[in-house]
């Protein structure tokens, strides 16, 4: 079931308009629809994990992929702190029985909201140091 919110919903980066739809449990590649078809193919595995004190659901690709991001992806100084999978991303707890979940995608980026608050969050945590 879609959420439903009080009021239509804002990015927090761009504040360009969400719109509720069906996505893949990576909070970073998830919104891609053609990830929907490989989680039914049983492609990928899932984590949650931490970094700079945040959880994130990452898929098993994105999680050796994530120190591929610029250091200014998670603020203009700099992420704030080491970002790669073992130097700083670390794998908590797998997703058990991983399922199609409902977001909201903002409509310019096509990122998730899980991911684009993640990244909010990253970015106060690196102004503030």
């Amino acid at each position: 079931m879609p959420p439903r919110p009080s009021s239509p919903p804002q990015c927090p980066l761009c504040f360009a308009h969400l719109v509720a739809r069906q996505v893949a449990p990576c909070h970073d590649c998830g919104h891609d629809p053609s990830e929907l078809d490989d989680l039914e193919a049983g492609v990928h595995t899932y984590a949650r994990c931490r970094v700079f004190g945040l959880e994130i659901v990452l898929c098993n690709f994105c999680m050796v992929d994530f120190d591929s991001y610029e250091p200014t992806t998670f603020g203009p100084g700099g992420a704030p702190g080491p970002y790669g999978y073992g130097k700083g991303l670390l794998d908590v707890a797998p997703v058990r029985d991983p399922a199609v979940e409902w977001d909201w995608v903002c409509e310019s980026s096509e990122r998730r909201l899980a991911f684009l608050s993640f990244l909010d969050e990253a970015r106060r945590i690196s102004d503030a140091t």
